[in-house]
């Protein structure tokens, strides 16, 4: 998706915007895990990374979203194992900082975060959108893709 992303800013955007713009559109690729790609061969992930970087995308690996306080700010901290040490899970915690966002596109591991009511007065169609498709595909809650699930 993040590659898709940018031949979406360096064609499309570049094209009907200008380079100008383009060049203002940034994308971030946040994986929790060590290395992104896990499952896969390390050779493998980190060829993937490199195309990704190649593309003027941020990988950031070993790092969490721990909040979107808005569709626009987004809170990020270093990820730690289950069963790092209260130390350690201090550390990360002490490192999150909050950064302003354009957007975000939210695309896998929806657990972690809960999108604020407010977001739901503004769409309250995507939450419908959402439990519709639960029902056709048989998973036991929303997975919104782009979105995120409601905190009530």
């Amino acid at each position: 998706l993040a590659s898709e992303l940018a031949d979406f800013r360096s064609s499309d955007v570049a094209t009907r915007y200008g380079d100008g713009v383009a060049s203002r559109v940034k994308i971030v690729l946040v994986e929790a895990m060590p290395r992104i790609l896990a499952p896969f061969d390390a050779s493998l992930a980190a060829g993937a990374r490199d195309h990704l970087v190649s593309r003027g995308i941020e990988v950031r690996t070993g790092c969490l979203v721990t909040q979107l306080a808005s569709p626009t700010r987004a809170t990020f901290r270093p990820s730690t194992p289950r069963d790092a040490t209260a130390e350690a899970k201090a550390a990360a915690a002490a490192a999150e900082a909050s950064e302003d966002v354009g957007a975000v596109v939210w695309a896998a591991g929806v657990d972690g975060v809960r999108a604020p009511s407010s977001w739901w007065a503004v769409c309250p169609r995507l939450w419908d959108n959402a439990a519709a498709s639960t029902v056709r595909s048989g998973h036991g809650r929303p997975n919104l893709g782009a979105g995120l699930p409601r905190d009530g």
